[in-house]
C-alpha cells in the first residue's frame, strides 16, 4: 500500500515538471516505484525522501510568495498579484 502511495506521488511531481499531465508521469511513477521496491527498503525510503524533499520545496516557494506580495502591499511597492 504504501508502495502505490510512493509512485502516486512521484507520478504527480513527473506530471507537474513537464506540464502536460496524462498516463506518461503514472507510467514512470509506476516504474519507479518498482525499481525501488526492488531495492527494499532502502529503495522506499529513497523514494518517500524524494516525494518529502519536493513537497518541503513547494511549500518553501509558496512562502517566500506569500511573504514577497505581504512585503509590497505594506510598503505600497508594487501590484499586489492574486493566487
Amino acid at each position: 500500500m504504501i508502495r502505490s502511495i510512493i509512485g502516486a506521488l512521484v507520478g504527480r511531481e513527473i506530471d507537474r515538471r513537464d506540464g502536460s499531465g496524462g498516463i506518461k508521469g503514472a507510467a514512470i511513477g509506476m516504474i519507479a516505484v518498482r525499481m525501488l521496491s526492488r531495492m527494499g527498503p532502502l529503495g522506499l525510503v529513497l523514494g518517500g525522501g524524494y516525494v518529502a524533499k519536493k513537497a518541503y520545496d513547494r511549500h518553501k516557494a509558496e512562502k517566500a510568495m506569500r511573504d514577497s506580495r505581504l512585503a509590497g502591499r505594506v510598503e505600497g511597492q508594487g501590484i499586489p498579484l492574486e493566487p
